[in-house]
């Protein structure tokens, strides 16, 4: 499907009865194909997931291929290991499980990261060998992939008992940043050591680095989107009250940012020079049924929505930002 510059420029829907898309994974463009996770509806008690690859070709999603999952996929990432591409899915059991996206017959394999749910799972940039998740346990873990060994696991926060909800990696891939309670914690990798703590007004429930690594972005329970620059501690240079109601995801895109919420559309925002640090909405993404799930940027020139009416929508960049 195409629209105009106020709309998608392409969308699919994946298949029942997968009910919801809950994230996505995105390749480099070179590639040129995303994969989608979701959630079945038909047992309430314990819901098993999916994993929906899509090929994306010119303006064009098409799903290829639709796996079953033991546990509601909650995230997932896409990675290169000696020129193979391979899909790492977290799910609400605290299973990592790992596919070769061109081989999707059957997961290469599968174990046991976190006690209770693995809630995110990202690449570390500059060791394609290597991903962080974290989880239900209180912990952050670094694997080697290939080896399914666990490399370090960091404790986040005072107990080491809330839930991680977010963890965003610094583009050099020597510290991370983690959401638990109503702080974001930032940890040297090698050193296990914690450089930071950020406190925000109110639950944390996402973060991202941005790409010069100097600012780090958490989304609240209360809405409001606060940047903290990550080389000094004490309050935000600025904070956004984007939504009334909690940040699901905040991704960096370019210089800008993008937000989705709970009952909200996706926005772009981007930082008003001549108003200093602040940052100020430029457009709003909705053409979703229902809520939006994630939002992220697929490549220099697209962004992607997807939502919990089982659709994935890419928009073109800069009809998105007008």
């Amino acid at each position: 499907m195409l629209a105009g510059a106020d709309g998608p420029i392409a969308e699919c829907r994946v298949p029942l009865p997968c009910s919801s898309i809950q994230t996505w994974a995105g390749s480099s463009s070179s590639f040129g194909i995303v994969a989608l996770s979701g959630s079945e509806a038909s047992s309430r008690r314990s819901p098993r997931g999916h994993v929906t690859l899509v090929d994306v070709k010119g303006l064009a999603l098409n799903v290829r291929s639709c796996k079953l999952t033991n546990a509601r996929v909650l995230d997932g990432c896409l990675f290169v290991v000696d020129y193979r591409l391979y899909l790492a899915a977290a799910d609400a059991q605290g299973y990592l499980t790992v596919w070769n996206y061109l081989a999707f017959d059957s997961p290469l394999r599968a174990w046991q990261a976190h006690t209770g749910s693995a809630e995110r799972v990202i690449r570390r940039p500059r060791t394609p060998f290597q991903c962080l998740s974290c989880g239900g346990d209180g912990k952050a873990r670094l694997w080697d992939v290939p080896r399914v060994t666990e490399i370090q696991a960091f404790g986040i926060g005072r107990d080491h008992r809330r839930v991680v909800t977010d963890m965003a990696c610094s583009p050099a891939g020597d510290a991370f940043g983690a959401t638990s309670g109503e702080e974001c914690y930032l940890l040297d990798i090698r050193s296990n050591r914690t450089l930071s703590t950020i406190g925000i007004r109110s639950e944390a429930c996402s973060c991202a680095w941005s790409e010069d690594g100097s600012t780090i972005a958490v989304g609240g329970a209360d809405g409001v989107l606060a940047l903290f620059d990550v080389r000094m501690s004490g309050n935000p240079f600025t904070a956004v009250q984007t939504f009334t109601g909690r940040i699901r995801r905040v991704r960096w895109h370019r210089d800008n940012l993008l937000t989705c919420g709970q009952d909200a559309p996706a926005g772009i925002w981007r930082r008003a020079s001549q108003l200093g640090n602040r940052f100020v909405r430029t457009k709003l993404l909705d053409s979703h049924q229902g809520c939006l799930s994630d939002v992220d940027s697929f490549s220099t020139d697209n962004i992607v929505t997807c939502g919990l009416d089982r659709s994935m929508k890419l928009w073109s960049y800069p009809a998105a930002r007008m």
